[in-house]
């Protein structure tokens, strides 16, 4: 959940009862967006992605197949080897698309102070996966635009930096 002027680095210094306070820490400040540019075109990059992926818009999530392919599916490093440990730092989200139009999306998430490499799960028939975001990277390398048809070379796997998150989604094989 965001609050006003998250999404552009304002902070309440840990506060979470500002509601009630008329002073700096419940006062919006507005010069944090330009300052904080590359923290807004973030935010403004992910609300149109969830925006203009179906996967991200369902009201409900089941394990039912589309396409040969459970609906939802929970991964670790490796792909159907989700770790649910209190160690584990990783974890790995496959949303498929409902129909062939529509992008598969696979998130790789890396809380751990090391990287680690994901195996990629294969693309649907016809697809082939792109990446969208790397948290890793700096503005304006962590997301690429949406619209580029440029596809990962073919690869099992993927380096997820420390502390990162990355996400794939497909596109058809002849974009």
């Amino acid at each position: 959940m965001f609050h006003a002027g998250d999404e552009f680095g304002r902070t309440q210094g840990g506060n979470n009862n500002a509601y009630c306070q008329d002073n700096e820490i419940s006062w919006v400040d507005w010069s944090l967006a330009e300052k904080n540019k590359n923290l807004l075109r973030f935010f403004k990059k992910l609300i149109a992605f969830r925006k203009n992926q179906k996967s991200l818009q369902r009201l409900q999530f089941s394990v039912k197949e589309i396409n040969g392919q459970p609906e939802m599916s929970w991964h670790g490093t490796e792909i159907d080897k989700p770790d649910w440990s209190k160690e584990s730092k990783t974890l790995g989200l496959f949303l498929a698309g409902q129909n062939n139009q529509e992008n598969d999306i696979y998130i790789m998430i890396n809380g751990d102070l090391k990287s680690h490499t994901f195996e990629l799960p294969i693309a649907p028939k016809g697809k082939k996966w792109r990446l969208f975001l790397n948290t890793f990277n700096t503005a304006p390398d962590d997301i690429i635009d949406e619209n580029p048809t440029e596809a990962v070379k073919p690869q099992k796997s993927f380096l997820v930096a420390d502390r990162s998150v990355a996400i794939f989604i497909t596109i058809k094989e002849n974009d």
